[in-house]
C-alpha cells in the first residue's frame, strides 16, 4: 500500500491477499498508489466531511489541514458521512449529559433520541470520559504529543516545527553576514502569515568590519498582541548571541520595536522569533546597513539619568571614545553613583579608561570639543586599574562641586571587559544664587561658635562650591565688603603649593562681570579681612570653593553646671553634647568640681565616657574618641552642691570622626595623624539610616620618608612584624563585636556591617620610654576609657620626627547600601548563617548575590543546609536557571565544588582551606523560598577529597601567600577504569638549592590515596617551573597530594588542574569500568574507549550493575558499544607491553546500548577470545 501518503493495509479474510484502505482526503487512487488532486484538500469528496457540512481548508497551517463545520440546522463533529445530524427542538429529560455538555434531541428513521454536545476535553455518550487527543498520535516526524484539557501540543525535534511538526525548521533563521541587506519573515509581504508554534533565530553581522555598527530599520511589524508579549514575539539582543544585552521583547502592530530604528553597539545583532499554536499575523520586515559607531552626547534639563558603556553589560567594543557632557540646573550639583565598573587594568591608563571631570562653569564653545583637555576641567575620578569583583563591586559615589561635568570613556583594540553603568542625579547645592536687591548680606554655609572671650570662629562645610551672581540696575555699581573672613590658607597645612601660587585649597574668587570668563579681581583665603571691592559694571560673580580638608583650626569654650558656683537646690539631669569638625578630637578638662560624694557616685555625679565622678577632686583631662563628646551631669537635690566648671577645646589630629548618611562623604584616612600631638590612634563611627548598611573599602597609600632608617629605629619603636601590635586597623560591627583586626600591610576586602553602624579604629604606636598611652574601646553603651600622660617636650620632639618619617598608611571609602537589595558580603566571623534574599519569603528575580567566607588561618569551613528550595533544573538539558554556586576559595574562578538548584537536601560541605565562595543567581521567571545554610569554622587544617571528573586544587589563600606550618592533604578519586592526568598551572614556593630535594616548602604527588598502603611518588615540586608544565599521570584512578610549609618564607603557592583519562588498556582477570563522574551524570562530548586484555585462553564476561543513558532512536547520541576484538595474533598478559592498539584488527559488535535500564539490566555479554 501507499506509504506517501500513508495508507493502512489489512489481511483479506478469504485469501492471503493484502487489502489496502482508501486514500486520505486530498488524494485519489486505489490505495496502492495515491495521487494528490488539484486544489486544496476540500476539492475532493468534500474533504472527507459530511454532505451536510462545510469543508474549510487552512494551508497556512499545512496542506492537509481542514475543518468540518456542520451547516445551520445540523449538529455534530462534521467528520464522515454521518458526521452531521439534523437538530430537532425538544427538551432533554433530566439532562443526562455531564461536565457542562449540551443535550440535543434528534429524530432518525422515525426514532427520537438525544446526544450530548461535549466540551472538547470530554467524550462518550454522556461526556463522561476525558478525551485523549494524543491517542491518534497527530504529531509527525517523531514529535511528542502532550494532552492538556482538550488541547494537544506537539513537542518537535530540532529538525521540524509547526502545529503537528510537519514543517522543516530550516525554513526560518540563519546567519546573515553582509554590510547591508533586508530580512523579512515570512519571506513575502503578501497576505501570508507566519506559521504557528515555530522558533526562528537570525544573527545579522558584518564580519568584514568589526569596528563598525549596524543601523537596523523596521519597515513592517505585525504580530499577535499579548500582555508581556507572552504568545508571539520578536526578541532582540545587542550582539551576536543571547549573552549580550537584551533590548526587549516586541509584539503587536501599533508600534515598531524601539521606535523603528536600532543602532547596535557591535557589528552584529541577534533576533529570536517565537509563535505559539494559535493566532498568526504578517510578521516583520527590516533593513540594515553598516555605519560608524556613535556614543556620548549632551545631557541637560534632566534631574536624573543613566550612562553606561556601549554594549553593557556585555564586554564593550574596541576603539571607542565616548564623551558625555552633563549640565545641571543653576545652583545644583551632580552626583554619580556606580552600580558596576569593570575596565581592563593598565599601567598609567594607557589602554582602557573612564574619566570624570568637573567644571566650575561650562566650557566656552571655542574650546568645548570632543577631545578637549582644557585646564579648567578638573579630573575628579579616573578609573583604569579598577576591576569589579565580589570583593569590590563598585566605587563610592562621586559628587561634583559645581553644575557641570564631563564623562569620557575610551577603549583600545586589546582586551575588553564588562564596562560601567552609572546613575547621575541632580542634588541641591548648599549655597549660591542670584542676588538682585540694592543691598544685602550673604555668607558661606557655616556655623558660628563664640568663646567666653568674645572671639568668633566659623566652621564651613568641606568639598563645596558656592556660586553667587550679584546684579544691580544699569549704570549702577556694586560695593562688596567682608564683615568676617576665616578660610584655610596654604601656610596652615603641610602640602605643596601649585603653580598658580597661594589659595590652593579653600578660597573666594571675585569676577568683575556676569561670568567666570570676566576679569578675575581677587582670589582670597586666610584670616585677614579683605578690603572693599567695587565693580566696574552692574555684575559681580562670587565663587567660594572648599576642598576635602578641615575648615576649622580653633574652637574652645566653657561648660558649667546650672547656677554655678552657687549651690543647686533643684534636681538636675543635664546632657552636654560637643561637636567639632571631622579630623578633630575634643580635649575636656574639669577645672573645678564640688559634687556630693559617695564611693559609687550613685546619686550626684558627672559622667564622661561612661565613667562617673563625684567629690571635689577633678579627674584628669579627657580626650574624645572622635569629633563628638557627650557629658552628663545628675543632681538629686538631697544635698546641695556647687556642681562643676570645665573647659574644652578642639584639637586637630588629622583623622577620625562621626560620618553620617546624608552628609557630604569624605575619604577615611590616617595620613595626617603623623602631625598629631595628642593621640596615636584614630576612631571613626560611620552611621547609616536604619534601612541601610555600611560598606567599607580599604586602599594603600604611602607617606614620604626623609629620615634614615637607622635613625628612625633609634628614635622610635615601630613594630613592623606580622603580629600587628603597633600598627593595625580594627573594624567593629553595629553591636560592638569585632569583625576583623588586620595589619595595615595586609588590607582586607570590603567589609559590610550587619546593622546601620560601623566602627573603625586605627592604631599607630610610635612611643618613647617616658610616654604612656592606654585606650580601651567598646560600643557606645559600654565604658570607653582614654588616658594619656605626654610631656610637652616629648610631644614636640615626636612631632618633629614624625614629620620626616615614612609609613605605609591607608585610606578607605565608604558608602551606604539598602538592606533590602544588597546581598554581596565578605564574612569574617567563624560562625554564622547565610540566607537567600528575603528568606523565608520568595527571593526576587534577577538577583546576583555573593558571599565570601573568611575564617582564621589553619581552619576549614563546614556548611550545613537547613533548607534548600530553588527553581528546578530544566527537564530538557538539566540546566539550572536559579542556582547556588559554591567554590573552594575566595574568587569567582576558584575550584568549583558544585552548582545546586531544585529542592534539597544538599549534603554537608567542608572547604579545603579557610575560604569559601558562594554565589546565588536567579533569573526573571520562577522564584521559590530560597535557602538557609549555617557555617562554622573547624580545626581540621586543610585539604579534602575530590571525586569530580575534572577540577582544580589551589594552595590556601591562592594567589596570595600561603601561611607557615601547613600540612594539607588532598585525595582525588575518579571513575574506575580511568586514570588521572594532572598538571601544575602555577608553582611559586620557597626556593631551595639544586642539590637539595625541596627541603623547606614542597608539593608532592603520589600514585595512590590510601595512607595504609605504599604510595609511589609521582614527583616532589618546590622551585619555580620554567618552560612547559610537567604532566603527571597515575596508573589507577586515585591520587594523593601532600602540601607542606615550614615556619619561614611564604610565597604565592600553587594551582593544579586535573582531568579523567578514560581511554585505557585494562589488563587482568577482572575489574570495574565506570563512566566518568559516576554515579553523577557524565559530562557532554565524551569519547571513551577501554581495551580489555585477559589471559590467553580465557574469554571475557561483562555484566552491568547499572545503565542509565540518554534515550534516543537507534542509539545515535549517547551509547555504549561492546565489540569483540579479533586480531591475527593473540597476546598473553606478559606480552601486554607488545600490544599495539592501532595495528589492523577486526571487531565483532556484541551489543550497542542506550536508554534507561533501571527496571531490568541488559543480559551478560561473553566474548569468544581474550
Amino acid at each position: 500500500c501507499s506509504t506517501s501518503p500513508r495508507v493502512s493495509c489489512f489481511p483479506s479474510s478469504s485469501s492471503d491477499r493484502i487489502v489496502c484502505g482508501p486514500c486520505p482526503p486530498g488524494y485519489v487512487g486505489d490505495g496502492i498508489t495515491c495521487s494528490a488532486v488539484d486544489g486544496d484538500i476540500c476539492s475532493t469528496n468534500n474533504g472527507g466531511c459530511s454532505p451536510d457540512a462545510t469543508c474549510i481548508a487552512n494551508t497556512a497551517i499545512s496542506a492537509r489541514f481542514r475543518q468540518c463545520r456542520c451547516n445551520d440546522g445540523f449538529t455534530g463533529s462534521g467528520e464522515g458521512s454521518q458526521g452531521c445530524q439534523r437538530i430537532i427542538s425538544s427538551n432533554c429529560a433530566n439532562n443526562p449529559c455531564q461536565h457542562g455538555a449540551s443535550c440535543i434531541s434528534y429524530s432518525h428513521h422515525g426514532t427520537t433520541d438525544f446526544y450530548c454536545l461535549c466540551p472538547s476535553d470530554y467524550t462518550g455518550r454522556y461526556c463522561e470520559n476525558q478525551a485523549n487527543l494524543c491517542q491518534s498520535n497527530p504529531c509527525q516526524n517523531g514529535g511528542r504529543c502532550t494532552n492538556n484539557h482538550g488541547v494537544y501540543y506537539c513537542e518537535c525535534s530540532e529538525e521540524y516545527m509547526g502545529v503537528n511538526c510537519e514543517q522543516n525548521r530550516a525554513t526560518c533563521g540563519g546567519e546573515l553576514d553582509a554590510p547591508a541587506g533586508v530580512l523579512s519573515f515570512p519571506t513575502t509581504n503578501s497576505s501570508n502569515t507566519y506559521a504557528n508554534n515555530v522558533t526562528c533565530v537570525w544573527v545579522i553581522q558584518n564580519g568584514q568590519q568589526s569596528t563598525k555598527v549596524l543601523n537596523v530599520t523596521f519597515t513592517r511589524f505585525k504580530m499577535e498582541q499579548s500582555p508581556g508579549c507572552a504568545f508571539d514575539y520578536l526578541e532582540i539582543f545587542d550582539g551576536p548571541s543571547r549573552e549580550y544585552r537584551n533590548l526587549g521583547k516586541f509584539c503587536g502592530q501599533k508600534f515598531l520595536p524601539k521606535g523603528g530604528n536600532i543602532i547596535t553597539s557591535f557589528n552584529s545583532i541577534y533576533l529570536k522569533f517565537r509563535s505559539d499554536p494559535s493566532i498568526s499575523h504578517e510578521g516583520f520586515s527590516l533593513t540594515w546597513n553598516t555605519i560608524d559607531p556613535l556614543c556620548g552626547g549632551l545631557i541637560m534639563n534632566r534631574t536624573t539619568g543613566i550612562i553606561e558603556s556601549p554594549g553593557y553589560p556585555h564586554h564593550y567594543p574596541a576603539n571607542r571614545d565616548c564623551h558625555w557632557e552633563i549640565i545641571a540646573d543653576f545652583g545644583k550639583r551632580i552626583q554619580f553613583i556606580f552600580t558596576d565598573l569593570d575596565i581592563e587594568p593598565s599601567p598609567n591608563c594607557t589602554f582602557d579608561y573612564l574619566i570624570i571631570r568637573e567644571s566650575l562653569f561650562r566650557l566656552p564653545s571655542s574650546i568645548r570639543t570632543l577631545n578637549s583637555k582644557a585646564d579648567s576641567v578638573n579630573i575628579i575620578a579616573r578609573y583604569c586599574n579598577w576591576t569589579a569583583t565580589p570583593e569590590q563591586s563598585a566605587p563610592p559615589p562621586i559628587t561634583t562641586s559645581g553644575s557641570f561635568a564631563r564623562v569620557h570613556f575610551h577603549s583600545d583594540p586589546g582586551i575588553h571587559s564588562r564596562g560601567f553603568h552609572l546613575v547621575f542625579n541632580q542634588i541641591p547645592g548648599v549655597c549660591g544664587g542670584i542676588l538682585t536687591g540694592s543691598s544685602g548680606i550673604f555668607q558661606s554655609p557655616s556655623t558660628a561658635y563664640t568663646t567666653t572671650t568674645g572671639r568668633t570662629f566659623l566652621t564651613y562645610q568641606n568639598n563645596i562650591v558656592c556660586d553667587w551672581l550679584i546684579r544691580v540696575m544699569p549704570n549702577e555699581r556694586i560695593s562688596l565688603s567682608f564683615l568676617s573672613f576665616s578660610l584655610e590658607s596654604d601656610s596652615t597645612v603641610l602640602r605643596p603649593r601649585n603653580r598658580s601660587g597661594l589659595c590652593t585649597f579653600d578660597y573666594v574668587e571675585i569676577y568683575d562681570g556676569e561670568s567666570f570668563e570676566s576679569p578675575l579681581r581677587a582670589r582670597l583665603c586666610g584670616r585677614i579681612i579683605p578690603p572693599e571691592i567695587i565693580s566696574t559694571g552692574r555684575f559681580l560673580r562670587v565663587k567660594f570653593r572648599s576642598d576635602m580638608s578641615v575648615a576649622l583650626r580653633e574652637l574652645n569654650g566653657k561648660i558649667e553646671s546650672p547656677n554655678y558656683p552657687a549651690p543647686s537646690l533643684l534636681s538636675k539631669n543635664c546632657t552636654y553634647q560637643i561637636n567639632v569638625p571631622i579630623d578633630h578630637v575634643i580635649e575636656f578638662t574639669v577645672e573645678q568640681m564640688d559634687i556630693e560624694f559617695d564611693h559609687r557616685c550613685m546619686f550626684d555625679y558627672l559622667m564622661v565616657q561612661g565613667q562617673r565622678y563625684c567629690g571635689q577632686t577633678p579627674p584628669p583631662p579627657f580626650y574624645s574618641m572622635n569629633n563628638e563628646l557627650k557629658i552628663y551631669y545628675v543632681n538629686d537635690e538631697s544635698k546641695p552642691s556647687k556642681g562643676f566648671r570645665g573647659s574644652y577645646r578642639s584639637v586637630e589630629i588629622g583623622c577620625g570622626g562621626v560620618l553620617k548618611q546624608g552628609e557630604p562623604m569624605i575619604a577615611i584616612s590616617a595620613e595626617r595623624l603623623i602631625t598629631s600631638s595628642i593621640v596615636n590612634q584614630c576612631f571613626w563611627e560611620i552611621r547609616a539610616n536604619k534601612s541601610h548598611l555600611v560598606m567599607l573599602k580599604f586602599f594603600h597609600t604611602e607617606i614620604p620618608n626623609r629620615i634614615p632608617q637607622d635613625e628612625l629605629q633609634q628614635r622610635f619603636s615601630i613594630d613592623r612584624s606580622t603580629n600587628c601590635y603597633d600598627h593595625y586597623i580594627m573594624v567593629n560591627d553595629s553591636d560592638g563585636s569585632l569583625i576583623k583586626k588586620f595589619c595595615v600591610e595586609q588590607l582586607p576586602p570590603p567589609i559590610t556591617s550587619t546593622g546601620s553602624i560601623l566602627f573603625v579604629t586605627y592604631v599607630l604606636n610610635v612611643t618613647q620610654s617616658n610616654q604612656e598611652f592606654d585606650l580601651v574601646y567598646s560600643n557606645s553603651t559600654n565604658v570607653t576609657k582614654l588616658t594619656t600622660a605626654i610631656p610637652t617636650t616629648t610631644i614636640s620632639s615626636i612631632q618633629s620626627a614624625l614629620n620626616r618619617m615614612m609609613l605605609r598608611s591607608f585610606y578607605a571609602t565608604y558608602h551606604f547600601v539598602p538592606v533590602r537589595s544588597f546581598c554581596d558580603k565578605n564574612i569574617f566571623k567563624n560562625v554564622g548563617v547565610i540566607r537567600s534574599p528575603r528568606y523565608p519569603r520568595r527571593y526576587q528575580g534577577n538577583r546576583n548575590c555573593t558571599w565570601i567566607i573568611h575564617v582564621d588561618n589553619g581552619l576549614q569551613i563546614h556548611l550545613n543546609f537547613t533548607e534548600f528550595r530553588l527553581e528546578p533544573a530544566s527537564e530538557v538539558n538539566s540546566r539550572c536557571y536559579d542556582y547556588l554556586e559554591i567554590r573552594n576559595g575566595r574568587r569567582p574562578d576558584s575550584p568549583l565544588i558544585g552548582q545546586f538548584c531544585g529542592f534539597g537536601p544538599i549534603p554537608d560541605i567542608v572547604s579545603h582551606s579557610n575560604y569559601l565562595f558562594l554565589r546565588f543567581i536567579s533569573d526573571p521567571s520562577m522564584q521559590n523560598k530560597g535557602f538557609e545554610v549555617y557555617y562554622e569554622a573547624m580545626a581540621t587544617g586543610c585539604g579534602g577529597t575530590m571525586t569530580a571528573e575534572s577540577g582544580s586544587i589551589e594552595s590556601p589563600g591562592f594567589p596570595d601567600h600561603y601561611i607557615s606550618n601547613m600540612n594539607c592533604e588532598w585525595k582525588i578519586r575518579v571513575a574506575e577504569g580511568s586514570i588521572i592526568v594532572a598538571y601544575l598551572v602555577t608553582l611559586d614556593m620557597e626556593r631551595t638549592n639544586a642539590d637539595k630535594v625541596c627541603e623547606f616548602d614542597y608539593l608532592e604527588l603520589f600514585d595512590n590515596d590510601n595512607g595504609n598502603e605504599a604510595k609511589k611518588s609521582l614527583g616532589k615540586f618546590c622551585n619555580h617551573i620554567e618552560g612547559s608544565r610537567p604532566v603527571i599521570k597515575t596508573t589507577g584512578n586515585k591520587m594523593f597530594i601532600h602540601f607542606v610549609t615550614d615556619v619561614s618564607i611564604n610565597q604565592g603557592g600553587f594551582k593544579l588542574n586535573y582531568r579523567t583519562d578514560c581511554n585505557q588498556t585494562l589488563i587482568g582477570r577482572y575489574g570495574v569500568i565506570e563512566s566518568p563522574n559516576y554515579p553523577d551524570p557524565h559530562p557532554h562530548n565524551l569519547n571513551c574507549m577501554w581495551h580489555i586484555l585477559a589471559p590467553l585462553g580465557n574469554n571475557i564476561t561483562i555484566a552491568f550493575t547499572q545503565l542509565v543513558l540518554e534515550t534516543n532512536v537507534d542509539c545515535k547520541f549517547d551509547y555504549i558499544n561492546i565489540s569483540e576484538v579479533i586480531r591475527p595474533h593473540q597476546y598473553r598478559l606478559t606480552d601486554a607491553h607488545l600490544l599495539i592498539l592501532n595495528e589492523p584488527y577486526t571487531t565483532k559488535t556484541k551489543m550497542t546500548l542506550c536508554g534507561n535500564y533501571t527496571g531490568s539490566l541488559p543480559p551478560m555479554i561473553r566474548t569468544g577470545q581474550n
